[in-house]
């Protein structure tokens, strides 16, 4: 049986995530071990935000391709409007209640775009390789 787009989808936004999660947590770790826990824990603190982030925007695509197109604009707008008012919730409360370093959680915050972009720069080079031994 084949795989719809939707599950293709689905599995690669998995694999993205279960990436950025584990590559976040050895980076946070090695971070709290070379730095400090502040900075550390700081970007492991970023990258969750970040990874979450990102899940919410994989439910949003799921979901708008079953509304109209005027539904699914309010509906895209709304909850951009929720995502980003979640994730200033988180970073002010990471400001102002924890002793994490700021910086790096900002660092971590863009955690997830560098998985997605060094995972297509991967790709592309094995791409590369290939048609140039075949």
């Amino acid at each position: 049986m084949m795989q719809s787009n939707n599950d293709t989808a689905r599995i690669y936004v998995r694999k993205i995530q279960k990436t950025a999660l584990l590559a976040g947590i050895v980076i946070g770790a090695a971070l709290a071990y070379l730095l400090s826990n502040s900075v550390g824990y700081g970007f492991i603190a970023g990258a969750v935000i970040s990874i979450m982030n990102f899940q919410l925007m994989a439910v949003d695509a799921y979901q708008v391709t079953e509304k109209s197109s005027g539904k699914a604009r309010r509906f895209i707008i709304g909850r951009y409007f929720i995502r980003y008012a979640l994730m200033a919730g988180f970073i002010v409360l990471i400001v102002t209640r924890t002793e994490f370093n700021i910086f790096s959680a900002f660092a971590g915050l863009f955690f997830i775009q560098i998985i997605i972009v060094f995972g297509q720069l991967f790709q592309a080079a094995q791409s590369v390789l290939k048609t140039s031994r075949g």
